[in-house]
């Protein structure tokens, strides 16, 4: 679903096959690492807070920024 997404989103770039494996992985990275802060106390639990909202993405960039 992630990679669907990813795709419609970047259509204009026209990724390659790595490319889209290397920003899934990218995504998946930061989203492991941003929970694993939250659950240290490290950072607000803003992601974990946003889980059940219908905006989740908008949250997850607000966070990556």
């Amino acid at each position: 679903m992630l990679s669907k997404n990813v795709t419609k989103l970047n259509q204009a770039k026209k990724l390659t096959q790595t490319e889209l494996d290397e920003s899934i992985q990218r995504i998946l990275d930061r989203l492991i690492f941003i929970r694993n802060c939250e659950d240290r106390g490290l950072e607000e639990k803003k992601l974990w807070e946003a889980r059940n909202e219908t905006k989740v993405w908008k949250k997850v960039k607000e966070v990556f920024e």
